[in-house]
């Protein structure tokens, strides 16, 4: 672990702050860079140091709204098909970018890089750090009509959030704007306001009425 954690602990502690180390793509709770750490905030044996999960590790479907815009960048029906179908039958992601960098263009190898970078990781096993665990990034790129999103089991991740007993904050992080910027307006407050509303309804909770005003 970096020296600079234990050097700030225990003053973070006695000021009863706490320190997150966040796991992100393509980094998640059984890369061993993670593992190592958590070994380290247990020998630390301090409460101070902790983990913030981001929800985009748990990437269960290829977002459409990337596939979407690679295709207006110029990649192939075809190719985009391809490499959605390989990233749903979890194939190797260096298997698919030499596939697609031997026979495709720039913009076809562009979207098969981001599997390098995400992939369906579980999220039953935060339930082996949720100690530590006291903030979650809920990454989303799309929220359906129905009020669910298009790629992150959301209904498993508050399954295992609540199995695990977890308190904190559960932030909403939107990050498809990027995606359909260039297409039509984005409306980050609705896709916020979506995603809100699912919270409430995988929390068995009444919405408050400022989301159930569009």
């Amino acid at each position: 672990m970096p020296r600079k954690y234990w050097s700030r602990a225990p003053y973070a502690e006695d000021k009863g702050i706490t320190i997150l180390l966040e796991v992100h793509a393509p980094l998640h709770f059984d890369h061993p860079w993670i593992i190592r750490h958590a070994e380290a905030y247990e020998k630390a044996n301090t409460r101070a140091l902790g983990f913030l999960p981001d929800m985009g590790m748990f990437l269960f479907r290829f977002p459409r709204v990337w596939k979407e815009r690679f295709i207006r960048n110029g990649c192939p029906q075809e190719a985009a098909d391809f490499i959605e179908k390989a990233f749903d039958d979890r194939i190797l992601s260096e298997y698919v970018i030499l596939d697609v960098m031997q026979n495709g263009a720039r913009p076809q190898v562009a979207m098969a890089e981001t599997l390098r970078h995400n992939a369906a990781f579980e999220p039953k096993r935060m339930l082996d750090f949720m100690p530590r665990i006291h903030n979650i990034h809920a990454k989303f790129y799309e929220m359906t009509d129905e009020i669910a999103e298009w790629s992150i089991p959301y209904d498993e991740v508050f399954r295992v959030l609540k199995q695990g007993g977890y308190q904190g904050y559960v932030c909403s992080e939107y990050e498809g704007n990027r995606w359909i910027e260039d297409a039509q307006e984005v409306d980050s407050l609705e896709q916020v306001r979506r995603q809100q509303l699912m919270f409430c309804r995988l929390l068995n909770e009444t919405p408050p009425p400022a989301l159930l005003t569009q």
